[in-house]
């Protein structure tokens, strides 16, 4: 038997089956999480910010896990959505996890007592763009 959500056989196969019915599960908690905010009537004053782990490797190049940095595990998912998300499109800028406090206090108008380590990402969020 399989250990792990989405574990590699013996021969170097990647559990595809597990991998989606995990990803299917995630796709759906976050879409009652969506309907709640639309159904209390926040919408339009939400910024909901989801970004994933470093990609699986998923058996590309033979390997499993997530310790390679090629492009399978460094490009990852990280998604903008709600009424403050002012423009949707996709964006090559290098955005990581440390941009999510920066972009938070952004958006809720609080300037940082300290340097802050990460960027906002909100000008690209608003139809602009952004570079580090």
């Amino acid at each position: 038997m399989k250990k792990g959500p989405a574990a590699a056989g013996t021969d170097g196969s990647f559990d595809w089956e597990t991998y989606y019915a995990v990803i299917t599960e995630l796709d759906e908690g976050i879409g009652r999480v969506v309907n709640a905010v639309e159904r209390s009537g926040q919408w339009d004053n939400t910024l909901i910010l989801f970004i994933g782990d470093n990609g699986y490797l998923c058996g590309s190049k033979g390997f499993q896990g997530k310790v390679r940095a090629w492009e399978e595990s460094i490009r990852i998912p990280y998604i903008a959505a709600g009424g403050l998300v002012k423009r949707a499109g996709k964006s090559d800028a290098a955005v990581a996890s440390i941009d999510i406090p920066a972009t938070m206090l952004d958006f809720a108008g609080v300037r940082p007592s300290h340097k802050m380590f990460g960027s906002s990402i909100r000008p690209a969020l608003e139809g602009g763009t952004f570079a580090r």
